[in-house]
C-alpha cells in the first residue's frame, strides 16, 4: 500500500515526489523525479512505510521513515539519493524523543514557517532540527503529555494520530523548539488504537514560541459543533489535521476522521474557522466511509479535496456544505480502492500539453499514485502586449520638417508584468524619417498598466514615407509593432534646425540651460514670421525673430525646459509663416529628487540576556526619486552597548558587554596590578577611556592602573 506521499514543485526542476510503499509483510520507501504509469521507482528503504517529507524550500533535502517507531533519515542530494544514503542509525530516533512510546508509523512534518525544523507526535509534542540529531534533548519537548502519567517517559500514554503547523513564525524565540510555526495542532489516534482516554480528541496551542514541557495544549474536542451533536463523538482516528494556508493566522482548519459513523453520529470531516473554538460538520453527501487525506486547493481556498476508502470528493464552496449537498466525486478511472492521501502543488505542470499548472497527487492502498489536474489548473502568468493604435498615418509635411507628434499606447494586457527592453524605429531609407520619444524603454509594465510612445513624422525626401515601429518584451514572439506612413512634399522656403530637439534630465521645477532653434529663409523673397508658440513643460526664453524675414537670413529663439513631473517629456515648438506652419518636437527627462524614507519607522525587540545578541531586524531605506542618494551614513543612539574590562590582572581581564546605563553606575579603583604587555588588554583599556567608562589624561598609564568594579 502507498501510505503517506509527499511532492515539490519549482519553476526549475521538473516534479519531484517521494512515497512510501508498504507491501503485506514489510514496507518500502521508493523515490522518483519524472514517473509515468509504466515507471519502475527505485526503492530507498525498507522498513513500515511512514511519514516522508520533501523540504518546500529546498528540493535537494529528503526525509523518510526508515523503521517503525521515531525513524527518520535525511538525505541531502534529492534525486540522487539512493537507498544507501537511507541505511544506518536515523538522524532523528528515539534517542532523540526520550524513548517515548508511539503510533508504529508516527506522525512527523517539517515546519512550514522554518523548515529546518522537524515536529513530531509521540505521546507528546516535539520540534527541533531536522537534519542532526546531536542537539536534541529533552528540553525539545513542547507539551505536556495529553493523557495519563506525567512522568519523564511515556510508555502507556495515549499517542497522536496526525499533526498540523500554521500561523507566523516565532520572532527570536532563541531556542530550536521555540522556532518555527507559532499555532500548532495534534490529533489523537482513536480511542481503540491507541488514544486511550482522549482518543479522537484534537489539542492545540497558539503560543509555541513559548512551549516547553509543561505547556498544557487546549483541548478543542468539547467545542460546540454546527450540523452534528458533537466533535467526533465515535472517538475514531483523527487521521488528518490540515491548517489552510491561505489563512495567515492558523485558525482556519479541516479535520478528517478514520471511521464509519452510522452507530456512533458525528461527521467525517470537520472544519473550524476560528481555530476550533466552533466546529462545522461538512460531511454533508459524502458516503459513510472513512476520511483518511484533505487538501486545500493552493489556488483558492473555497475548493477542497477530500480522500477517502470511497475514492476523492471535492468542494467548490466548502462554505455552503453545511446547507446542501456540496461534493462530488472527482474524476474518473481510480481503481477500486481505498485512498490513503492526496498531495497537491500548484506550480506543477499537468503534463496535457495545455499549458495549464496545478496538479493533484492521490496514493491509493495498494493500487498505485493517481494525478490529475486541480479544478483551478491555469496556465501560467505570463505578459501580453496590445498597441493602440496599431498604425499611424501622418499628413503631408514638408521635406526637413516636423510634424506634431501622434501617441501609440502600450498596455500590458497580459496576468504578470511586462519587461519592455527598447523601442526602435526602422525605415527603407538611409535616414529614417520618423523618430520617437517615449517613457516605455526599460521599464517593466504591471498587467493592465500602459505608457505612451510619440511619433513624429520627419521626412528627409518627397514622396510616401513609410516605417515600422517595434517594442520589444518578454512576450511570445518578443515584440510588437505598428506601422508609420506620412506623404512628404517639396520642402519649404523656411527651414527650422533642429527639427528634433533634446534636453538633458532636469530635476523637476529647476530649469535647463538654452538651448537653441534657427530659423532660416532660403526662399527667393522675404518671409512673414508670426509669434512662435511650445507646448509642454517648454518656454521661449529669448527670441531673435522679428515679423519679417529676409532672404538668405536666420533668427533664433531660445528653448528652456522645467519639468512638472519625472520621466520623458514632450512638446512642440510652433511658427506660423508666409509658407506654412513649420514645427521642431521637443524631449526632455524629468528627474525626481532623492528621497531617503525608512521602514519600519521604529523596531521593537523582545527581552535580551545582556550580553547576548537578539536576532537581526532589517530597516529599509528606500530611494524612490529618480538620482543616486548620496552621503549616507547610519547612527544608533540610545542605550547602546559598549566594551568594558572586568578583572585585575591580564589574564583575568575578559570583554563584557554593558549598556550605557550600567555603565553609569560603575566606579573606577585602583589597583596595583602592572600591565604585563597584553596588547589585548591594552587595546581594550584605550577603548575603556574613549567610551568614557575611565577618565585619564594618560590613556597608557590608565591601562597600568584600570579595573571596574
Amino acid at each position: 500500500m502507498f501510505d503517506l506521499l509527499d511532492l515539490h514543485v519549482s519553476d526549475s526542476q521538473p516534479p519531484q515526489f517521494c512515497v512510501p510503499a508498504a507491501a503485506a509483510t514489510t514496507g518500502a520507501a521508493a523515490g522518483t523525479s519524472t514517473a509515468a504509469s509504466t515507471t519502475v521507482w527505485p526503492q530507498l528503504a525498507t522498513g513500515e512505510g511512514g511519514t516522508v517529507a520533501i523540504d518546500q524550500t529546498n528540493s535537494s533535502n529528503w526525509y523518510l521513515s526508515t523503521a517503525e517507531g521515531v525513524s527518520i533519515r535525511y538525505c541531502g542530494s534529492g534525486s540522487s539519493c539512493t537507498a544507501s544514503d537511507f541505511t544506518g542509525d536515523p538522524t532523528i530516533g528515539l534517542t532523540q524523543v526520550s524513548n517515548d512510546a508511539s503510533l508504529i508509523d508516527p506522525p512527523w512534518l517539517l515546519d512550514p514557517a522554518l523548515s529546518s525544523n522537524v515536529l513530531i507526535g509521540t505521546c507528546r509534542a516535539w520540534r527541533g532540527p531536522a537534519q542532526s540529531g546531536t542537539t536534541w534533548s529533552s528540553t525539545n519537548v513542547i507539551s505536556t503529555m495529553f493523557a495519563g502519567s506525567q512522568s519523564s517517559a511515556c510508555t502507556t500514554n495515549p499517542v497522536i494520530r496526525s499533526l498540523a503547523a500554521a500561523g507566523a513564525a516565532a520572532s527570536g524565540a532563541g531556542a530550536t523548539q521555540n522556532e518555527g510555526s507559532t499555532v500548532l495542532y495534534a490529533g489523537m489516534a482513536g480511542a481503540l488504537d491507541g488514544g486511550g482516554s482522549v482518543g479522537g480528541h484534537l489539542f492545540s496551542t497558539t503560543a509555541a514560541g513559548a512551549a516547553g514541557n509543561t505547556t498544557v495544549w487546549n483541548d478543542l474536542t468539547s467545542s460546540p459543533v454546527t450540523k452534528d451533536v458533537a466533535f467526533n463523538p465515535g472517538q475514531f482516528d483523527l487521521s488528518s489535521v490540515v491548517a489552510d494556508l491561505h489563512d495567515t493566522t492558523g485558525k482556519t482548519l479541516y479535520v478528517t476522521v478514520m471511521g464509519f459513523v452510522s452507530n456512533t453520529g458525528g461527521g467525517h470531516v470537520y472544519r473550524s474557522i476560528d481555530g476550533g473554538a466552533h466546529w462545522t460538520n461538512i460531511s454533508s453527501n459524502l458516503p459513510n466511509a472513512p476520511a483518511n487525506s484533505i487538501v486545500v486547493d493552493p489556488n483558492d481556498a473555497n475548493t477542497v479535496y477530500v480522500a477517502l476508502d470511497t475514492g476523492v470528493y471535492v468542494t467548490t464552496q466548502v462554505a455552503t456544505c453545511t446547507s446542501g449537498n456540496c461534493w462530488s466525486v472527482y474524476g474518473l478511472g481510480l481503481p477500486n480502492a481505498p485512498v490513503v492521501k492526496l498531495a497537491s502543488a500548484g506550480a506543477m505542470d499537468t503534463g496535457n500539453s495545455d499549458g495549464r499548472f496545478g496538479e493533484l497527487r492521490a496514493a491509493t492502498y495498494g493500487r498505485g499514485i493517481w494525478q490529475l489536474p486541480l479544478l483551478t489548473a491555469a496556465a501560467a502568468p505570463k505578459p501580453a502586449i496590445s498597441l493602440s493604435p496599431t498604425s499611424l498615418t501622418f499628413g503631408s509635411q514638408a521635406v526637413n520638417t516636423s510634424s506634431a507628434s501622434q501617441s501609440i499606447t502600450v498596455t500590458n494586457t497580459g496576468n504578470a508584468p511586462l519587461v519592455i527592453g527598447s523601442v526602435v524605429i526602422t525605415s527603407a531609407a538611409i535616414d529614417p524619417d520618423f523618430t520617437q520619444t517615449n517613457a516605455c524603454a526599460s521599464t517593466t509594465l504591471a498587467a493592465n498598466a500602459s505608457c505612451e510612445i510619440q511619433v513624429f513624422f520627419l521626412p528627409q525626401a518627397t514622396g510616401t514615407r513609410t516605417g515600422l515601429l517595434t517594442i520589444y518584451g518578454d512576450v511570445t514572439g518578443g515584440q510588437a509593432t505598428a506601422s508609420l506612413s506620412g506623404v512628404a512634399t517639396a520642402p519649404s522656403n523656411i527651414v527650422l534646425k533642429p527639427i528634433a530637439l533634446s534636453f538633458p534630465s532636469t530635476a523637476i521645477g529647476a530649469t535647463s540651460a538654452i538651448e537653441y532653434i534657427a530659423i532660416s529663409n532660403t526662399g527667393g523673397t522675404s518671409a512673414t514670421l508670426q509669434t512662435p508658440t511650445v507646448t509642454g513643460d517648454f518656454k521661449i526664453s529669448s527670441n531673435t525673430c522679428s515679423s519679417t524675414l529676409a532672404v538668405s537670413t536666420e533668427c533664433t529663439v531660445g528653448i528652456t525646459f522645467t519639468p512638472t513631473a519625472s520621466g520623458t517629456r514632450t512638446g512642440t515648438f510652433t511658427i506660423t509663416d508666409s509658407a506654412g506652419t513649420q514645427n521642431t518636437s521637443l524631449t526632455g527627462i524629468g528627474t525626481a529628487p532623492a528621497t531617503d524614507a525608512l521602514s519600519p519607522s521604529s523596531l521593537s525587540f523582545a527581552s535580551q540576556q545582556i550580553g547576548t545578541a537578539s536576532a537581526a531586524q532589517p530597516v529599509t531605506l528606500t530611494n524612490s526619486g529618480d538620482v543616486a542618494l548620496t552621503l549616507i551614513t547610519a547612527q544608533i543612539t540610545g542605550d547602546a552597548y559598549s566594551l568594558g574590562l572586568v578583572g585585575t590582572k591580564s589574564s583575568q581581564f575578559r570583554k563584557v558587554t554593558l549598556r550605557a546605563s550600567d555603565v553609569a553606575q560603575l566606579a573606577i579603583t585602583e589597583t596595583l596590578s602592572s600591565f604585563d604587555g597584553d596588547p589585548e588588554l591594552l587595546r581594550l583599556g584605550l577603548q575603556a577611556y574613549a567610551l568614557g567608562i575611565a577618565a585619564s589624561s594618560a590613556p597608557r598609564e590608565l591601562v597600568n592602573r584600570l579595573a571596574i568594579s
